[in-house]
């Protein structure tokens, strides 16, 4: 016999060791997957560079002139700080998120309220989107007061 199934289990509040021990793998298995495929991809747009054109052919980076903020650049920025963020904070969030993740499970087995891991990982994409567009507005005021420049670099 091989034990109640999930609605059973969940009426009755008992449940096969084994298959939760399967749900648990599954879930971290899935969850984990998911943010090791967010962490790659955010490292290769970076590696790619980043959205930005920077090749100056061989120039001296402070030789360049210095482009012009439009709305295009301020995005294009953001995205730079954003996808950096994810690409950095994702592996230390991991942890985090898998253990929601695994509480999550939990909750639904029993029928309680539970809120999906996906909108519990959006509020650290909230989190880290507004970070990046307080720093892209500081990249503007910096640049825009002549203490960097477009290169990053202290003017």
């Amino acid at each position: 016999m091989s034990g109640p199934s999930a609605p059973e289990a969940a009426a009755t509040g008992t449940t096969n060791p084994d298959r939760v021990a399967d749900l648990v793998r599954r879930d971290r298995l899935l969850v984990g997957g998911a943010l090791v495929a967010i962490t790659a991809l955010s490292w290769a747009w970076l590696v790619a560079g980043a959205g930005m054109d920077m090749d100056m052919g061989g120039m001296d980076p402070d030789m360049v002139m210095p482009m012009e903020w439009t709305a295009s650049l301020f995005a294009v920025m953001f995205l730079m700080w954003w996808i950096m963020m994810i690409a950095m904070m994702v592996p230390s969030a991991a942890p985090m998120i898998l253990l929601f993740a695994t509480v999550n499970r939990r909750q639904r087995a029993m029928a309680a309220p539970w809120v999906p891991t996906g909108i519990f990982a959006a509020g650290y994409l909230a989190a880290w989107a507004v970070y990046s567009g307080l720093a892209t507005g500081l990249q503007w005021l910096l640049d825009r007061s002549g203490l960097m420049t477009m290169a990053m670099a202290s003017a």
